[in-house]
């Protein structure tokens, strides 16, 4: 039997939805009793390094550290000496990383164990959020001749150099994105055949609603039975556009009154709030909340919006697709795959910028709070939620990925 081992980073996970990718990972991989499997937790609470079993699961808890030596190759090297007295020295090992930087760690344990293949699944490129997803602008900088990049864009370039290199000595490369495969093929002279197109899952829990049922719903949390909701779930910063979609909505209360906006997410309020003025009476912040309060939100909502400039493969898009919530995107790298292109906003690229067309977004809005259509939508998003992000169809995928390494 094959051992296969995960590898997560605690400190950083719940950051990229690469918590929840684990999760799933687990899910998939308890369907078929073919791997053993362990989780290596990477900057884990725990004071000193531990190891314990869940539900026949191993866990290899590595404390974090701070201060020059963290996540340099020498803090790597520790690790993979750690991990030699767990790792059988001629096992068959199959190492799963989920994170770029951590492929300094996976460069010492292929050379360790000659009989390992080294996977890795892209979640995110860092420059993607440094520059919104700008792909034009990131292809400039890496034309540029060195003498013309500014410090930025040289930081930007070195980034770029470490990561094609890591990335070249792996095995097999998963990516969430035809985008991202595009990327890795044009740009990190990555080969097709060594890419494998793996879209995330979620195992199916919706549960949808009657009219009637709704409207009780919204009684029940004190909503009004008549006003419709947009709905908005991510963190509030810059690249979840969270400050467009205000704008937006602002016009689509010029044309339609019984609307609300329902913010659902942690993040720096302050500002946010300032850019609600006049706005207050319609717009509802609910902090982070438990999924199971989660799931009721997108059960009461009447369409969702993801204004987003970077996404890869967003949990929070195939949570609204499960529900059959009609979906307003983004053209942005990875979002832009799971939108339908009549209810798609694109985004443009202009030098070092990208400019959003708020005036598309609020028509989009309008359009659909009006449309006598959207149980049409709730079908088709459900049915593109079963086709393609469904924990069965990951399990599938994931599982013959593993079988052909």
């Amino acid at each position: 039997m094959k051992y296969l081992y995960l590898f997560n980073n605690e400190s950083r996970a719940a950051q990229y939805g690469i918590g929840t990718y684990i999760r799933q990972m687990i899910s998939c991989l308890k369907r078929k009793d073919v791997y053993l499997l362990n989780i290596v937790n990477i900057d884990s609470a725990h004071k000193e390094l531990q190891e314990e079993y869940n539900d026949g699961i191993r866990y290899i808890n590595i404390p974090a550290i701070h201060g020059i030596y963290r996540y340099s190759e020498r803090y790597y090297k520790n690790i993979a000496f750690l991990l030699f007295q767990y790792i059988e020295e001629e096992a068959e090992c199959i190492f799963h990383f989920n994170y770029i930087h951590h492929l300094l760690l996976a460069k010492r344990l292929k050379q360790r164990f000659r009989n390992s293949k080294i996977i890795v699944t892209i979640h995110y490129f860092n420059w993607c959020s440094t520059l919104q997803g700008n792909i034009s602008y990131f292809c400039s900088i890496l034309w540029k001749d060195v003498k013309e990049r500014n410090p930025f864009e040289a930081n930007i370039f070195k980034e770029w150099l470490r990561d094609k290199e890591l990335l070249l000595s792996v095995d097999r490369i998963i990516c969430l994105s035809e985008v991202t495969k595009k990327l890795l093929v044009e740009y990190y002279d990555i080969v097709d055949n060594r890419i494998s197109l793996i879209y995330n899952g979620l195992q199916d829990e919706a549960q949808i609603l009657s009219k009637e049922e709704i409207f009780l719903k919204k009684e029940q949390m004190y909503f009004r039975s008549n006003e419709q909701i947009i709905l908005f779930v991510g963190r509030l910063d810059v690249v979840k556009g969270i400050d467009f979609l205000l704008e937006a909505f602002r016009e689509v209360l010029n044309q339609i009154s019984d609307v609300r906006l329902l913010i659902v997410g942690d993040g720096e309020y302050e500002e946010i709030l300032k850019r609600c003025t006049g706005l207050w009476g319609k717009v509802t912040f609910t902090g982070k909340v438990s999924k199971s309060i989660l799931y009721e939100f997108y059960q009461i909502a009447d369409i969702g919006v993801m204004p987003s400039f970077h996404e890869q493969c967003s949990y929070v898009g195939i949570e609204m697709l499960m529900h059959g919530i009609p979906l307003i995107g983004t053209s942005a790298i990875g979002l832009g795959e799971m939108i339908l292109r009549e209810l798609c906003i694109d985004l443009e690229e202009k030098d070092d910028m990208v400019i959003f067309p708020i005036d598309k977004l609020s028509t989009l809005m309008i359009n659909m709070l009006v449309a006598s259509s959207k149980e049409k939508y709730a079908l088709i998003e459900r049915q593109r939620y079963k086709e393609r992000y469904s924990l069965d169809v990951m399990s599938e995928s994931v599982l013959e990925c593993y079988e052909n390494l």
